[in-house]
């Protein structure tokens, strides 16, 4: 076997499993959708996590779709690096709606440390107080990075070459890589540093109440637990596709200006599996999403 031809089987292998993994995560983030604008309509209030996370799941469901568009033009063009007929605005939104998956992301994540986490400091006391009535504004406010972010991304990473036929002028657009790595990189970083931060203080808290329990002799009530394992999951999962997105959508451009295009597919298929992985573990986390779940499958 040619390496050509295991290069194209391998290609033609990891563009299945983006589609699979894009399908199941519209699918997935559709479930949360609906299950949450049902509660919604029955009960006329969602509580304030339930508002972050259908948020989070309409936003990737948007760029799921965008995902998509982009998997059908590759297609045509027959290249994964190829993003010519692809149009720009769309790319610029597609790099928006990934950047306000990240934020909203992280603001999930802020709102279990706040909610959960006891430090005896007086702007923390605070933030947990009024944290609840934040949470449309935080989701708004995090628009805002998220666009401006991702604006100059149209100014800098294409440009129209043209060039002066005998037939006639004729142009191709050329892209610019490292200014995509860099646009990528500072959109990202911000919400991923957020997201740690937050994540760490999570962590150290639940251990120190861990101990501050076990020195007293008392245990942990059984919903305690629950809710401490459920909020280990969220993180831990949450940790670990966070990292892989952040390193595979930094390396996605780096790949392509050394030529590697296995290793792009590779990319492309943690920055898919992201949006759709962590939505499954958000319903294996959740009770009430987690037993509607269990309902449909036995039904």
């Amino acid at each position: 076997m040619t390496p050509e031809y295991f290069e194209i089987i391998a290609g033609f292998f990891l563009i299945t499993i983006v589609c699979i993994l894009v399908a199941i995560g519209i699918i997935v983030n559709m479930f949360i959708v609906t299950i949450n604008l049902n509660r919604w309509k029955k009960t006329q209030a969602l509580q304030s996590i339930d508002i972050i996370i259908t948020s989070l799941a309409t936003a990737r469901i948007i760029l799921l779709v965008l995902y998509v568009l982009f998997i059908i033009d590759n297609l045509c063009n027959q290249s994964v690096t190829n993003v010519i007929l692809f149009p720009e605005y769309t790319i610029t939104l597609t790099l928006s709606v990934e950047f306000c998956n990240l934020w909203w992301g992280s603001m999930l994540c802020v709102f279990y440390c706040v909610k959960i986490t006891n430090y005896n400091n007086r702007f923390f006391i605070r933030l947990k107080m009024n944290i609840s009535k934040m949470v449309p504004w935080m989701l708004l406010v995090s628009v805002v990075p998220s666009f401006l972010s991702s604006l100059p991304f149209k100014w800098f990473v294409f440009s129209f070459q043209t060039f002066n036929r005998t037939t006639g002028l004729t142009g191709v657009v050329k892209t610019d890589w490292f200014a995509y790595f860099m646009i990528c990189f500072v959109g990202s970083f911000v919400p991923f540093v957020i997201f740690c931060f937050f994540v760490g203080l999570l962590i150290v808290s639940l251990l120190r109440h861990s101990r501050k329990m076990s020195s007293r002799g008392f245990g942990f009530t059984e919903g305690q637990r629950d809710t401490h394992l459920r909020v280990i999951w969220n993180m831990t999962s949450f940790l670990l596709f966070y990292v892989l997105y952040f390193l595979s959508s930094n390396l996605y451009p780096i790949s392509i200006i050394f030529k590697k295009q296995l290793l792009t597919l590779l990319c492309f298929i943690f920055s898919t599996a992201f949006p759709s992985l962590h939505s499954i573990s958000l319903i294996v986390g959740n009770r009430e999403l987690k037993k509607n779940i269990l309902t449909i499958i036995c039904w």
